[in-house]
């Protein structure tokens, strides 16, 4: 009797061992996405302790064998090889003791994190929600800084210039992007009644209203991506996104109407015309055209191997601008095979929004990859883990096939 309660005690001990142990690891990746919209302001040894324990904790994933294979995973396989090859391929100008560490993170964001992820998410899907909701409370801590700032306030010593807030986020485009996917969980949570609805609508009020102070056209048109693609995903009619739609529009005009408002903050049509080079100001536009035209003449130059990862390679222009494209500063950067698996996880995210529109399912994770991707094809989108985990996070809750249920998040 005796040993038959041993070997039953025994036998049980491993099922409860695995349990918990996902719910430490769960636990610790929603600590880490609070972090995320307000990693850049961090002390330096903060954030680059941050770096380590996110890469600790998407390699723990196939050292506990807890990681899963994602949706086409082959691609994040090619991804992961591309990175190694690419830090190997592009070192000649910087030498490899500069590339190996933009590499090594490239390598084990690509390669590793999508089956750590779904390994988490497949174990637990509410541990994503968590750190989703995680995220939120970050990001809405940096959009009310970003709001404070626009009447002149400098929280941390953050403050806005040239008419736009950074929040915590560091730059004014940060900031928008990360209120850009709040404001897609917010909607995607009042519409499935993840959590309470007038608090929820609370948080998305405050993440719009970060959005305007940031002046980020960029994050702005990856947002009304990504927006249409969630409602529409979510069985909504063209008319009611229309309706949606009018109502976030009154609520910019009413915002940027504050005479307060209106005063500080330069709005999206000067930000526009500023942008375009309509006005005495330095034409944005101009600039990420020109790093485009260095890095087409780059790869023209030498299109198999590429000018090397590290931080000083990354210019691309005299005045130290980067390629503000992910695409192209994959290539330049990284060479054919790198440049190929960026485009290849592109054009993976367009074929997922696509099935999202017309199968009207996984909508959330659809909407956050193709406003982030549609960001980084104009903004300087590279190897931050700040960027690239929350696509990853949506493409883990991918379904793996078609005919599998539809993911919850």
């Amino acid at each position: 009797m005796t040993e038959a309660r041993g070997e039953s005690t025994a036998r049980s001990a491993p099922r409860l061992a695995p349990g918990m142990m996902i719910g430490a690891i769960g636990a610790a990746w929603v600590s880490v996405s609070f972090f995320i919209p307000i990693y850049r302001v961090l002390p330096p040894p903060l954030a680059r302790m941050w770096v380590y324990v996110v890469m600790g904790l998407i390699l723990l994933g196939p050292i506990l064998t807890i990681a899963r294979s994602p949706k086409w995973w082959g691609i994040w396989i090619f991804a992961g090889y591309a990175s190694v090859v690419a830090t190997i391929t592009s070192s000649g100008e910087a030498g490899l003791g500069e590339t190996v560490y933009v590499g090594l993170q490239l390598a084990i964001l690509l390669g590793v994190a999508p089956f750590t992820l779904r390994g988490i998410y497949t174990a637990d899907q509410r541990l994503m929600r968590w750190a989703a909701g995680a995220f939120v409370v970050g990001q809405s801590v940096s959009g009310l800084a970003g709001i404070a700032q626009v009447f002149g306030a400098s929280p941390l010593g953050e403050a806005a210039a040239n008419g736009r807030s950074p929040g915590l986020a560091g730059h004014p485009n940060v900031l928008g992007v990360m209120a850009v996917i709040a404001i897609l969980v917010c909607v995607a949570s009042i519409i499935r009644g993840y959590a309470n609805r007038a608090f929820c609508f609370a948080l998305l009020a405050v993440n719009v209203a970060g959005l305007l102070a940031t002046g980020s056209l960029s994050s702005m048109s990856a947002g009304a991506f990504g927006v249409l693609v969630l409602l529409y995903a979510a069985g909504y009619r063209v008319l009611r996104i229309a309706f949606v739609a009018a109502i976030v529009v009154g609520f910019a005009i009413w915002f940027l109407g504050i005479p307060e408002v209106a005063l500080a903050l330069r709005n999206p049509l000067d930000r526009f015309y500023q942008v375009t080079g309509q006005t005495e100001a330095i034409s944005t536009l101009d600039i990420r055209a020109q790093t485009y035209d260095a890095a087409i003449a780059g790869i023209a130059r030498d299109p198999l191997l590429g000018k090397g990862l590290s931080a000083e390679s990354a210019a691309s222009i005299s005045s130290g601008t980067v390629v503000h494209n992910v695409l192209l500063r994959a290539w330049y950067q990284g060479g054919l095979v790198f440049g190929l698996a960026i485009g290849l996880i592109i054009a993976a995210a367009l074929l997922v929004t696509v099935q999202a529109i017309v199968r009207r399912q996984n909508g959330l994770a659809a909407s956050v990859m193709i406003a982030m991707l549609s960001f980084g094809m104009t903004s300087a989108f590279f190897e931050q883990a700040y960027y690239w985990l929350p696509v990853l996070a949506a493409w883990a809750s991918l379904p793996r096939r078609t005919r599998d249920r539809a993911g919850s998040t």
